[in-house]
């Protein structure tokens, strides 16, 4: 991982975030557990990603029950708790068959 070049990353990055058909249908990013240095790079290019696609984004601890503080603090829950119930409405609502 540390031999990639960092452009590389980028570029893999930027390509995924370019399939608008399947972004359209991205309403939030859970990054859980990617903490190591080597994903640095990577992770703030999702970030830059998913912020110019108005995606909202959150990088939060590993889910497992002891990081349960941490990860309720870099959850900011009430935001992500409202960005998650407007995705549950949108999902639950009726869909027209094509």
């Amino acid at each position: 991982r540390q031999l990639v070049e960092p452009e590389k990353i980028r570029a893999h990055i930027a390509t995924v975030f370019s399939y608008h058909d399947l972004l359209d249908r991205v309403k939030i990013v859970l990054l859980s557990g990617i903490t190591d240095e080597v994903f640095d790079k990577a992770c703030k290019a999702i970030a830059v990603q998913c912020e110019a696609q108005h995606i909202p984004y959150y990088h939060i601890p590993f889910f497992y029950g002891t990081h349960t503080p941490d990860i309720r603090t870099a959850m900011k829950v009430e935001e992500l708790s409202t960005h998650i119930q407007q995705v549950m409405q949108e999902f639950l609502q009726p869909q027209e068959t094509p």
